[in-house]
C-alpha cells in the first residue's frame, strides 16, 4: 500500500452519476483518453448494486465498468454511495435535524455516524470492494484503483450534511452523553464549564451543547467512522481516501471538516472540493499544512460557473502550491463535450511539469476553539486572511496554515517552522492543551495582538498570560 503517487493525476470525477450501463462507461472512457488525455477517473458505486443481501456481494456491475477503465490504462478513484443508493436491508438510524425530523434533501438521507450498524455495514462493504479489486487486478502495474472512499453525503463527500447541523438522532444523543461522561467527572463540572444548570446527564442534549464540545464530539465521531472504514480498506492493501466539500469555507462548521488533521490520520488520500472563484493559493496552503504526509488534491467544482479560463487557473494555481492531483467535477456524464471543460489537456501539460516541494518556514496557527466559536456561514478564512496576505506577500510565497491537532499530535512537524508560528488577532479562544503546548514550542510563537489566547475553549478568561512574542514589524 503506497501513500505516494508516482505521477500527478488529472481525474475526471463523474460527480452525480453512477454510469448506468457499460456502453456509457466505454463512451466516457474513450472521450477521457482520446479527447481529453486524462490519466484518471472517478467512479461512484451504488451500494445496492453490489450488496443486494447483507454480506452477499455481486460484482458484475463493478467489474463491467472497471474492466473498461483498467483496459484504457486509467487509474480510478472509487466511491461507495451510502445515501440515495444504499440497500433496503440497511437498518442503521438515520441522521435527524435539530427538530428531530429525518434530515432529507436532494432525494437522499444519511446514516447516523453514531449508530454502530453504520460503521459495521459501510466498512464491511468498503473492505469487500478493496479485496475484490485487489485480487482481480493484481497483475496490473500500476493498479487501476488508486484509492477507495466512503461517500456519506449526497454531494459525494465523506462528511456530515453540508448546509445544516446534524446529527440529532436518539442514538447520537446517547453517544454524545457517553462521550461527555468520559470527559467530565460529574454533571456539576459540565455545568460549570458550560454555564448550564442540568440536573442530571439525561437532560443534556446536542441541541443545548456548548459549541466547543458540540464540534469536538462531531469531529471525534466522524473520525472514528473514517478510522473504521480505513482499517477495512487497508486490510486488503488498498489506499483509503476521503473527500471534503471544504475545510475552510462558510459551510465547514456544518460539514465538521475544521479539524482536518484529526480526520486525516488514518487515511492516505484527501481531495477537497473547491471552485474556480476560491483563492486556491491560500486554500492549498491550508490543505498542505494539515496533509503533508498524505496524497492530496483539489477538485475543480464549477457547476454553472466554470469556464476554460477559470478551470485552468484553478488547476494551475493548485499545482503550483504542491497538490498531487486535480479532479474535475463534471456534474453530468456528458460534460466531456462541454467546451468549458476543454482545459483538461492544458492542465495535463501543467501537471507534467516538475515542481519543487514546498516546505515553508512559517505557519499561521489558528485555534480550533476560535473556529468553533465563530458564527455558522462565516468563512474560517475571515479569521486569518489578512495575516496570510501579509506573511505570503500577497500569495507569492507559500505559508502553511495549521490548527491545534498539528501542534498536539504532530509536534515533529513544528521544527520546519524556524521563522515561527503566527497567530492572528482574531484568535481570542484557545484550548488549554494548545495553550500549554505553545509555551513549550520549539520555535518562536508570535501573536498579532495581546488578546490572542486570552480566553479558554469555554470562553472563560485566563488568569495567566502566555506573553507571546509580538509580531515582527518587518513581517
Amino acid at each position: 500500500m503506497s501513500k505516494t503517487t508516482p505521477a500527478r493525476l488529472i481525474m475526471s470525477n463523474v460527480w452525480a452519476n453512477w454510469v448506468p450501463d457499460p456502453a456509457t462507461m466505454a463512451d466516457l472512457v474513450d472521450a477521457w483518453v482520446n479527447s481529453s488525455g486524462l490519466n484518471g477517473c472517478g467512479l461512484q458505486i451504488p451500494w445496492s448494486a453490489i450488496e443486494w443481501k447483507e454480506g452477499e456481494f455481486q460484482w458484475k456491475w463493478l467489474d463491467e465498468r472497471l474492466d473498461i477503465i483498467a483496459g484504457a490504462g486509467l487509474r480510478c478513484h472509487l466511491r461507495l454511495a451510502t445515501q440515495n443508493h444504499r440497500p433496503g436491508w440497511v437498518g442503521s438510524e438515520l441522521m435527524r435535524d435539530s427538530s428531530g425530523r429525518i434530515a432529507t434533501g436532494y432525494d437522499w438521507t444519511m446514516l447516523s455516524f453514531a449508530d454502530p450498524k453504520t460503521g459495521e455495514c459501510v466498512s464491511r462493504a468498503l473492505g469487500a470492494i478493496a479485496a475484490h479489486v485487489q485480487e482481480r487486478y493484481a497483475g496490473l502495474d500500476p493498479h487501476p484503483v488508486a484509492c477507495i472512499l466512503p461517500q456519506f453525503s449526497g454531494m459525494a463527500e465523506s462528511e456530515y450534511w453540508h448546509d445544516m447541523f446534524t446529527d440529532f438522532s436518539e442514538v447520537a444523543q446517547a453517544d454524545f452523553r457517553t462521550w461527555l461522561g468520559a470527559r467530565f467527572e460529574s454533571i456539576d463540572e459540565l455545568n460549570a464549564r458550560w454555564g448550564s444548570s442540568h440536573g442530571d446527564w439525561s437532560q443534556v442534549s446536542l441541541q443545548g451543547a456548548h459549541p466547543w464540545d458540540f464540534q469536538c464530539y462531531r469531529t471525534w465521531r466522524l473520525a472514528e467512522l473514517i478510522r473504521q472504514c480505513a482499517g477495512a480498506v487497508h486490510a486488503a492493501g488498498v489506499p483509503m481516501a476521503v473527500q471534503f466539500g471544504s475545510i475552510w469555507d462558510g459551510l465547514s462548521s456544518f460539514r465538521c471538516t475544521q479539524d482536518v488533521c484529526a480526520l486525516l490520520e488514518p487515511v492516505d488520500w484527501i481531495v477537497v472540493d473547491d471552485a474556480p472563484h476560491y483563492d486556491h493559493l491560500m486554500s492549498m496552503d491550508y490543505l498542505r499544512g494539515h496533509a503533508r504526509d498524505k496524497v492530496w488534491g483539489n477538485e475543480v467544482d464549477g457547476a454553472g460557473c466554470v469556464t476554460y479560463e477559470t478551470g485552468l487557473a484553478q488547476a494551475v494555481e493548485s499545482l503550483e502550491r504542491g497538490t498531487h492531483f486535480i479532479f474535475a467535477a463534471n456534474w453530468n456524464a456528458k460534460a466531456h463535450r462541454d467546451p468549458a471543460y476543454n482545459f483538461w489537456p492544458a492542465a495535463m501539460e501543467e501537471a507534467g511539469r516538475p515542481r519543487p516541494e514546498h516546505r515553508p518556514a512559517r505557519a499561521i496557527l489558528l485555534s480550533l476553539a476560535t473556529i468553533y466559536h465563530k458564527e455558522p456561514l462565516r468563512e474560517i478564512k475571515d479569521l486569518f486572511y489578512d495575516l496570510w496576505l501579509k506573511l505570503s506577500e500577497g500569495g507569492a510565497n507559500p505559508v502553511d496554515i495549521i490548527t491545534d491537532t498539528v501542534v498536539l499530535r504532530r509536534p515533529e512537524w513544528l521544527d520546519q517552522y524556524s521563522d515561527g508560528l503566527f497567530m492572528p488577532a482574531s484568535q481570542v479562544w484557545m484550548s488549554q492543551p494548545l495553550f500549554d503546548a505553545l509555551r513549550r514550542c520549539p520555535v518562536p510563537v508570535y501573536g498579532e495582538s495581546d488578546v490572542v489566547g486570552s480566553l479558554d475553549e469555554y470562553g472563560a478568561a485566563r488568569s495567566t498570560s502566555a506573553s507571546w512574542h509580538r509580531m515582527p514589524e518587518e513581517q
